[in-house]
């Protein structure tokens, strides 16, 4: 098997990589608005509480918090990662 079929580029070290992950904005607010229409779309009855910057907890989901807080902090690590990538997180009570 041919190990150079793919055409790979050499890693460019003089280039702020850090420059690369970061999103535009105006499309960080866009997808931050869509989302927050698809969680009052889906659950109307809801009331989403902010806990940090593109991150809803459902008021019903804040007593569990407290409860569960190792499941909690375990869920808020991971999408602190998605938020890093542009992303909105919004966190419902688990029946």
């Amino acid at each position: 098997m041919k190990t150079d079929t793919f055409n790979k580029k050499p890693l460019d070290h003089s280039k702020n990589t850090k420059d690369a992950c970061l999103m535009d904005t105006s499309r960080i607010l866009k997808n931050a608005e869509k989302s927050r229409t698809l969680a009052t779309a889906l659950f109307p009855l809801e009331q989403w509480i902010p806990t940090e910057p593109n991150i809803w907890v459902a008021k019903s989901r804040l007593a569990i918090k407290y409860r569960e807080i190792d499941k909690w902090e375990r869920e808020m690590a991971q999408a602190r990662i998605l938020i890093s990538r542009g992303s909105a997180a919004y966190f419902l009570l688990i029946r």
